[in-house]
């Protein structure tokens, strides 16, 4: 057989289990061999359709591979989380004994290959194939023999798999690369279709939590305006009143009152539906005037609030009020990790990436997140801030960053401080 041989991903699985595929004869071990797979798919099949985790899924489906293929000494199977997560290695097999060091033994090269060209390729021998004279990882790996298949969803690649051998004399051969590209081909659809049941188990809950909290929200403000008069009310009554403790005392009982509606304007606001507005804005002005506004705001040991803008930002396309109202929520948060610290500093940036992003930087030099809390603050009602926080200000500032197109990261220290990034793609317009 040639020592390459590339098939369109879905013509290579469809080949496998169509029994007329071939009208040559073939000897009897090879028609042993094609029952015996095709059973293990239908077994596959079945089993799969009581798993629902990712990890499972490409687990068990390494596993079949590697008792279909006695030869296959690695396997990798590799997922995104997302449409614009890069792929991760989620699953690595080794026949024998993994070799020292942390390094993934797969070709890149192959692997962009596969995925621009959604191709099922099989290579006899990688290190001669002048395609791959580039592929640095082939040699480093010692791969020989090479399958690799996308998991395609669609029209996209979520996943890729990745096995290869040293074993010259046992090279995969194309009704292996068919086999594979068959088991991609199930796992790739058991995946989706359970990553479309999580979607929406979680709308439904979020449609629910939506619901709650916005009767929740509207009966605390009708509260508040009865609130509002008594507390007038109070105030006059007790300004007279010229005891320190009562005074003390009645402060704080205000303060309460007012995170009470700072809690219910947050709740109102994550349930309601902001249309977005696109328009072409200058980022820097709109960051410098907001820069003047908040820095009266700041109080506590020499806290500043500075900028860093790129000077060659254009006009951009943007939904400024919701920008302003994500700046805000970050910048607060930012003030709230720096306001008991000697000389805090909160940054505002800006800058164009490499993928000709704009992209918005918060960062703090305050008390940071602990490592095993900083991924789950994009969780509803997750806070740092105990009752001082509701758990509603990132969720609307991811919301937000999403209906855009964008992502928001983060990255912090423990007691060097927390940044927030807002990557915006480019939109027509611009």
């Amino acid at each position: 057989m040639p020592d390459m041989i590339e098939r369109k991903a879905e013509n290579a699985a469809r080949t496998f289990l169509d029994p007329n595929k071939d009208k040559k004869k073939i000897s009897a071990k090879k028609t042993v061999e094609a029952h015996s797979r095709l059973l293990l798919l239908y077994q596959l099949s079945d089993k799969l359709r009581y798993i629902k985790k990712a990890d499972e899924i490409l687990s068990m489906g390494i596993d079949l591979i590697f008792g279909a293929f006695p030869s296959a000494e690695r396997g990798v199977a590799m997922l995104r989380s997302s449409a614009k997560d890069p792929l991760e290695a989620h699953i690595i097999k080794y026949r024998h004994k993994k070799p020292k060091g942390d390094a993934i033994p797969v070709s890149q090269t192959i692997i962009n290959k596969v995925i621009k060209e959604k191709l099922a390729l099989v290579s006899r021998d990688a290190l001669e194939d002048s395609r791959f004279e580039s592929g640095s990882s082939i040699v480093v790996h010692n791969l020989t023999s090479i399958i690799c298949v996308p998991l395609i969803s669609g029209k996209r690649v979520i996943g890729v798999l990745h096995l290869d051998t040293s074993q010259i004399l046992d090279a995969f051969t194309q009704n292996d690369l068919e086999f594979a590209a068959a088991v991609a081909n199930e796992m790739a659809i058991t995946i989706d279709n359970s990553r479309l049941q999580q979607e929406a188990v979680q709308n439904e809950r979020m449609a629910a939590i939506g619901l709650t909290i916005t009767n929740v929200a509207h009966n605390i403000k009708n509260l508040q305006h009865i609130n509002k008069g008594v507390e007038e009310l109070m105030s006059m009554h007790l300004s007279d009143i010229a005891d320190e403790k009562i005074q003390e005392t009645w402060q704080l009982l205000r303060n309460y009152l007012k995170q009470i509606k700072n809690l219910s304007d947050n709740m109102l606001n994550f349930t309601r539906v902001h249309p977005v507005k696109l328009e072409l804005i200058d980022i820097n002005s709109m960051v410098l005037k907001y820069r003047d506004f908040f820095q009266q705001k700041l109080t506590g040991k020499g806290n500043k609030l500075v900028v860093d803008i790129d000077p060659n930002l254009t006009k951009w396309m943007m939904d400024e009020s919701g920008l302003k109202r994500a700046l805000h929520n970050l910048v607060v948060n930012a003030y709230d990790a720096v306001k008991e610290k000697d000389n805090g500093r909160i940054t505002l940036s800006t800058f164009i990436d490499p993928q000709n992003h704009l992209n918005i930087g918060v960062s703090d030099n305050g008390c940071g997140i602990e490592p095993d809390r900083v991924n789950n603050v994009f969780q509803l009602f997750f806070t740092t801030k105990g009752t001082k926080g509701s758990g509603l200000g990132l969720p609307m500032v991811q919301r937000f960053v999403e209906s855009l197109g964008g992502t928001i990261t983060v990255k912090s220290k423990v007691d060097e401080g927390t940044t927030f990034n807002l990557n915006f793609p480019w939109i027509e317009g611009n």
